[in-house]
This record gives C-alpha cells, structure tokens and sequence, in this order.
C-alpha cells in the first residue's frame, strides 16, 4: 500500500472546431493539495465501452463500469506533441496556473466551490480524489502468481465531484460521495 495521495484534476475544455457548440475535453490540469500544478495530460483514447446497469442504488444513482485503453500524452509544458491538435491558450492556461496557482478555483473554508471569472469558459468539471494505492506485495508472489497480477496497480479513489459552474463560477453540482476502483495493468513486455 501506497501512502494516500490528494489531488485535484481539472478538466479543460473547449468548443469543437466543427463550430457545432459543443465543447470537448482538451486536457487535464492536475493541482496537488495545495493547489499547486503538478502536471497536464491528453488522454488518447483507443477503446471505451461503458456499461450502466439498471438497477440503481438508494440515491438513484445507477452502478457503472468503463472499460477503457488509453494513452497518456504529457503536456505539461503547454508546448503541443501534436501541432494540429494544441489549443492556442493551454500554454498560457498552464502559465498563469504555474504563477497564481490559487486564483484557479475559488476556496472557502478549505473547500472548492467555484472557479475563477477567467478560467471558467475552459474548466466546467473538478475532482478531488483521495487515492490509495495497493500492488501486490514480494512476500505475497509465488509460482503461481500470475505476471499479468505482480504487475497492477488497484487504485482506490474516495472523493468529490464539482460540475456545471454558474455565470458568476460557483459550482451548481457537489457530489462528495464518489468511489472509483481503477485496475491499471503494468504495460506489457513487448519482447515476450
């Protein structure tokens, strides 16, 4: 076990160049405890299937389970891996959030509760994730143990959701009751 990491992940998005209205994510901006940018990513997805089930908990909320193969691309920087695919402004997003790391979300009382005037056509969903992490001890591997198991990582994240900001930033939706189980498999050899 892993000791227990806080974060916030921003995500930052922006309107389709199909000029359709509809806004896509563009990156991930995550902030450590003290809200200070620790990295950016792009995710690039292959492959993902959902699957909702139908029956729902006492809140109504329904159990779901993503399946997904992605790849990370670090844009830490703001400098694009893919010219054709940078925004303009994640540069200078991540420029500002390096210099004034606390002006990105609005904190009362310890809590987050909206986003900053000039940051809020860009970021419309935040996570705070309280995240353990378990790996399969030494001493717990034998013959046996399969190399595909010795390898992953089960993450653990309790946290909160903060989605749709109003005009003024505040946000409209906090949903302090999340829990994700993430299975991440150690990248294959490819010479085996």
């Amino acid at each position: 076990m892993e000791k227990l990491q806080v974060e916030y992940r921003l995500t930052l998005e922006k309107l389709n160049e199909a000029g359709d209205g509809k806004r896509r994510k563009d990156a991930t901006l995550v902030l450590d405890e003290s809200f200070k940018p620790t990295n950016a990513y792009r995710d690039k997805r292959y492959l993902r299937v959902d699957v909702v089930s139908a029956d729902k908990d006492s809140s109504y909320r329904p159990y779901d389970c993503r399946f997904k193969i992605t790849s990370r691309i670090d844009v830490t920087d703001g400098r694009p891996t893919d010219p054709s695919s940078e925004s303009e402004d994640l540069a200078d997003i991540l420029d500002k959030a390096k210099k004034h790391p606390k002006t990105l979300l609005r904190i009362k009382d310890g809590e987050v509760c909206g986003v900053d005037s000039y940051f809020r056509p860009r970021i419309t969903f935040v996570r705070k994730m309280h995240t353990q992490v378990y790996r399969l001890a030494a001493n717990q591997q034998g013959a046996t143990t399969d190399t595909f198991l010795d390898g992953m990582a089960i993450r653990i994240n309790y946290g909160t959701e903060y989605t749709r900001p109003s005009a003024s930033g505040v946000f409209q939706d906090i949903d302090r009751d999340r829990v994700e189980v993430t299975a991440i498999p150690e990248l294959p050899d490819l010479r085996d």
